[in-house]
Parts: C-alpha cells; structure tokens; sequence
C-alpha cells in the first residue's frame, strides 16, 4: 500500500511559517489523555478520579486545540475545514482511498 502512495498522492508543496507547538501538544496530550482513561477505567472503575480526570482534561485539551487552530489558521489564511492542506484532494486520491477503505 505505501508503494502506491507515490503514484496517487501528490507532493505537498512547502510553505513557509512556524510550527504550531501549542496545537501539536494539546492535540497529542489530549489523545494520550483519552486513551489513559479508557485503559485505566476497568481497573480503577468509571467513577474514580484517575478516569473521570482523564476525560476532563482531554475535553479541556480539546477546546485548547481547536481555539488554537482557528488563530493559526485564521493567520495562514486557511480555515480548520477539511482542506487541511491548503488545497483540495485530488480524485486519484479519494478514489484510492475510497477502493482501499471499502
């Protein structure tokens, strides 16, 4: 599947600016926040704090990315929508993605 990325996927062309720091870690912490919670919960039960605070802080992590994303992008001159990538994803490439997902 990786051998076919090439052929399908066009090259991103390079921009300049600064990488988003804030939005990179509340996005991954915030991730590594809900699987904590999801794999402590049977040990420590739904209703402990270690579970009930994970949830918690991924919610608040959440909010944090998503207001971060919308300055950042509000700055660069592209929304927080699917074109992620500043441009449209080409047909060659839904259409592959479209025959692998099924």
């Amino acid at each position: 599947m990786l051998a076919l990325v090439r052929r399908y996927v066009d090259e991103t062309p390079r921009r300049p600016g600064r990488f988003d720091v804030v939005g990179a870690a509340a996005a991954t912490l915030g991730a590594v926040s809900v699987v904590y919670a999801f794999i402590n919960a049977p040990d420590h039960g739904w209703d402990s704090i270690g579970t009930i605070g994970g949830f918690a802080l991924a919610a608040v992590l959440a909010v944090l990315f998503v207001r971060t994303e919308r300055v950042v992008a509000h700055r660069a001159g592209r929304g927080l929508s699917g074109d992620v990538a500043g441009r449209r994803t080409s047909h060659r490439c839904r259409r592959c993605g479209a025959t692998i997902g099924g």
